[in-house]
C-alpha cells in the first residue's frame, strides 16, 4: 500500500519520464536492500518496475485478509520448488518464466492480505490480466500460471510426481453411485485377472455406456435390468464395426456375469447379449513400396533430434515387427551391440524374445542415442525414447510412434488411411518375411506371436504365390 501511495503521489506527478524513472529505480534499490535484510519480501522489488502498479490496483479484492508478509515462507518453498524442476531437466528458460509467475501471484497475496490456498488460487487467475509484461500479447498466459501455481501446490504436499496436475475426468465418474461401483468393482476384478491396460479400457466403455443407458431409462438399481432391457441396450448400441460391437458385447457379457457372481442379477442375464457376426478374415493393411523407399530416403537426411527419433521407431517397427508398446519401453541395457541383438518382453503376450538388429536399425537407434536425444530426467535414465519436452521423461503413449510414421510419410504427401496406425509397420515386416520365402514359423518367430496360427493372416498379401493355387471352378460354368 505504501508503494502504491508513492506510485499515485509522487511518481506520476513526475513532470519527465526520466525522473519517473529514476525515481522507480531508486525505490526499487531501496526494496532490494530491505529485502536482503529481511524486512519485506522479495516480490516488493517488482511492484513499481514497468508500471506494474497499475495492474496491480485491479488485482485489489473487495475484501482483503489480515495475513502479514504471507509471501515470505512462500518465496523459499518456491526456490526449492524450481530447484526440483533440475531433476525434470528444465531449461533455465522455462524456469525463468515460473519465476515471474510466482512474482505475480506473491504480489496478489501481499496485496491482499491472503495466505495461499486453493480458493486464492483460483481468485488469482480468475482476476489476473491475460498478460502483464509479455512480448506476445496474443499468447494466452492463464492456463500456464494456473498450471504453475496447481503444480506448486502439489510440491508443498509432497505429491509431484509429474508434471501432470489433474487426472482427465472420466465418463464412469459421472455415473450414479451404485452403477459406478459395480464398475469400478469389475474393472478391479479384471485388473487382477492380468487383463491390459487396453482391454480395461474397452471393459469401462462398455461398462460406462449400459449403465449410462440405464440411467437415462429410469433403471436406478440392479433388481430393474431384465433380458428385454439388455437386448435393448445391445440394439441401441451402434459401431463402426460388427466386429467392434461383438467385441464390446463380449465385455458387457463379462459384467453381467460379475454382477452375477455378486449375487446382483439372474445368471442367465448374460445370455441376452447376442452375437451376429460370422468368422471371417479381412486382408491386412500394409505400407506401399513407395512408402517403404521414402522412409528408407528419410532416414537418410534426417538430422534434427526429432527427426532422428522418428527414424529410429519407425525403422525398428519396419524392418524388425516391433510393436509400438515395447518400443517405448527398450533401454539401453536391452541392445547386446557386440552381438546385435535386441532382447525384450513383449507387453502384449508377455513372451520374452531375443531379435537380431539388422545394421542400419542399430545405425538409426545408434545416432539417435548420441545425437538426437535429450538429457533425461531421473525417471528417464536408461530408456531410449523419452519425451523432447521437459520434463524429459520416457513416453508412455504409443501415438508417440503412430506420430512419427505420419509425420514421415508426410513429407512425400503420403497420408494414413482411417483406423490405421503405427502397426502397419509391423504387418508390412511380415508380409516382406513372407515374400521373401520364409516359413511361417521363422515370421511367427520373429513377431513373437504365441500362436503360429496369428501369422496366416498375412498370406493373403503373397499374391503371387496366391495365383499358384487357385480353385478349378468344376462345374459352374457349365
Amino acid at each position: 500500500d505504501t508503494l502504491i501511495e508513492y506510485w499515485n503521489t509522487y511518481c506520476k506527478s513526475c513532470k519527465s519520464l526520466a525522473r519517473r524513472q529514476n525515481a522507480v529505480c531508486a525505490m526499487t534499490a531501496l526494496m532490494k536492500y530491505l529485502h536482503r535484510r529481511g524486512d519485506v519480501p522479495e516480490c516488493y522489488q517488482r511492484v513499481l518496475f514497468g508500471e506494474n502498479v497499475e495492474i496491480l490496483l485491479e488485482m485489489r479484492l473487495s475484501k482483503i485478509g489480515t495475513a502479514f508478509h504471507p509471501s515470505i515462507p512462500l518465496a523459499l518453498k518456491a526456490d526449492e520448488y524450481l530447484d526440483a524442476l533440475d531433476d525434470w531437466k528444465y531449461m533455465e528458460s522455462s524456469k525463468a518464466v515460473y519465476r515471474n509467475d510466482f512474482t505475480w501471484y506473491f504480489m496478489f497475496l501481499e496485496l491482499n492480505h491472503l495466505e495461499h490456498s486453493a480458493e486464492t488460487v483460483t481468485s488469482w487467475i480468475d482476476i489476473l490480466p491475460d498478460c502483464p509484461n509479455q512480448i506476445k500479447a496474443s499468447s494466452s498466459g492463464s492456463a500456464r500460471r494456473s498450471h504453475t501455481i496447481r503444480m506448486f501446490e502439489k510440491y508443498l504436499q509432497g505429491i509431484m510426481e509429474s508434471n501432470i496436475i489433474a487426472e482427465p475426468m472420466r465418463a464412469s465418474d459421472h455415473l450414479p453411485s451404485w452403477s459406478k461401483s459395480i464398475l469400478d468393482g469389475f474393472i478391479e476384478s479384471r485388473r487382477r485377472d492380468g487383463m491390459t491396460d487396453k482391454t480395461l479400457t474397452m471393459c469401462r466403455a462398455a461398462g460406462c455406456s449400459f449403465f449410462k443407458y440405464l440411467e437415462d431409462n429410469g433403471i436406478d438399481n440392479p433388481v430393474s435390468i431384465t433380458p428385454d432391457v439388455v437386448k435393448a441396450f445391445h440394439n441401441h448400441d451402434v459401431h463402426s464395426t460388427q466386429e467392434s460391437k461383438n467385441a464390446y458385447g463380449t465385455k458387457l457379457r463379462q459384467l453381467l456375469r460379475y454382477m452375477a457372481d455378486q449375487d446382483l442379477i439372474s445368471p442367465t442375464l448374460s445370455f441376452a447379449v447376442s452375437a451376429s457376426c460370422a468368422p471371417h478374415r479381412s486382408i491386412v493393411d500394409v505400407l506401399s513400396d513407395a512408402m517403404v523407399e521414402n522412409i528408407y530416403e528419410y532416414r537418410e537426411k534426417a538430422s534434427t533430434p526429432m527427426e532422428l527419433r522418428d527414424t529410429a521407431m519407425v525403422m525398428l517397427g519396419l524392418r524388425m515387427g516391433i510393436r509400438g508398446a515395447d518400443i517405448l519401453k527398450l533401454q539401453v541395457n536391452d541392445f547386446d551391440w557386440k552381438n546385435k541383438t535386441v532382447s525384450f518382453i513383449q507387453q502384449k503376450t508377455s513372451k520374452a524374445i531375443t531379435l537380431p538388429v539388422p545394421t542400419d536399425v542399430g545405425n538409426s537407434v545408434y545416432k539417435y542415442i548420441m545425437n538426437g536425444r535429450p538429457e533425461s530426467a531421473v525417471t528417464g535414465n536408461g530408456y531410449i525414447f523419452i519425451s523432447h519436452q521437459a520434463p524429459y521423461i520416457p513416453l508412455k503413449v504409443t501415438t508417440a510412434c503412430r506420430g512419427a510414421l505420419k509425420r514421415i510419410l508426410a513429407e512425400y504427401g503420403f497420408e494414413l488411411s482411417t483406423g490405421q496406425g503405427f502397426h502397419m509397420t509391423r504387418k508390412t515386416f511380415a508380409t516382406r518375411m513372407l515374400r521373401a520365402d520364409n516359413k511361417l514359423d521363422d515370421i511367427s518367430n520373429a513377431l513373437g506371436h504365441a500362436r503360429q496360427e496369428t501369422a496366416e493372416v498375412y498370406l493373403e498379401r503373397d499374391e503371387d504365390k496366391m495365383r499358384l493355387c487357385p480353385l478349378e471352378f468344376g462345374g459352374v460354368l457349365s
